[in-house]
């Protein structure tokens, strides 16, 4: 395998692994927190997450974007 693919599998790897654990969180045996979210109520929290990543983005900190 070339590196170039062994980097998309890698990749793919991580995504993969990210729904399975919020398949996990919102499960009966997951977070109660994350299984009572609907999108409505994710809305007020995305907005303020998305405003820090747009103050990181201009400040130029990459510590900051991965926050």
């Amino acid at each position: 395998m070339d590196k170039d693919t062994q980097g998309k599998t890698n990749q793919i790897e991580k995504i993969l692994s990210l729904v399975e654990l919020v398949e996990y969180l919102r499960s009966p045996h997951g977070c109660k927190w994350d299984m009572e979210q609907t999108h409505q109520s994710l809305r007020n929290n995305l907005i303020e997450e998305t405003y820090e990543l747009l103050d990181a983005i201009e400040e130029n900190s990459s510590e900051k974007i991965k926050e």
